[in-house]
């Protein structure tokens, strides 16, 4: 009855926090004298690697096109930003766990700097001064993962749109 209970929590665990579930099986894993644990438990390490990453990569990408709403100085193409912005918070809203949530958290200032060198590119590229974007991350973790929030553009220019 005891197993059941186990493979019950873990089954919920599972559906409900992918990389937990992931972390205990990889503890749980060690235990096992007959398997290849070396590269069964590198393996399972490595989607979790991946999983983590992938999720980075897409906050980076919102904070870099949120940024670019922000400090453009050009009115376009400020819908493919918009749009871009949030077709990664809809990658993000599926592969965020509970636990890959609080590490994200964890690591703002991390993957806002990547971003911030992400947006510095383009608004170099399109004659913007990047100098004036903000060294620390000006958006909180809500407003990153929320979809359809904007910043405002210091300039003006999302006033103009419809």
């Amino acid at each position: 009855m005891a197993d059941a209970l186990d493979q019950n929590d873990a089954a919920s665990l599972y559906r409900e926090d992918f990389a937990a579930w992931l972390d205990v099986q990889v503890a749980a894993l060690r235990e096992f004298a007959d398997l290849d644990l070396d590269n069964l438990i590198e393996e399972v390490e490595a989607i979790r690697r991946a999983d983590e990453r992938s999720v980075q990569h897409h906050a980076r990408v919102v904070v870099a096109q949120l940024l670019q709403l922000a400090h453009s100085t050009l009115g376009d193409p400020r819908r493919s930003w918009k749009s871009t912005a949030d077709a990664h918070r809809d990658e993000l809203e599926m592969r965020l766990t509970p636990t890959m949530r609080e590490e994200l958290e964890s690591r703002l200032e991390e993957v806002y700097t990547r971003g911030r060198e992400i947006a510095a590119t383009v608004l170099e590229t399109e004659g913007t001064d990047h100098g004036w974007l903000p060294r620390t991350c000006p958006y909180t973790h809500a407003e990153i993962l929320e979809e359809g929030w904007f910043p405002s553009n210091i300039y003006g220019f999302d006033r103009f749109e419809t």
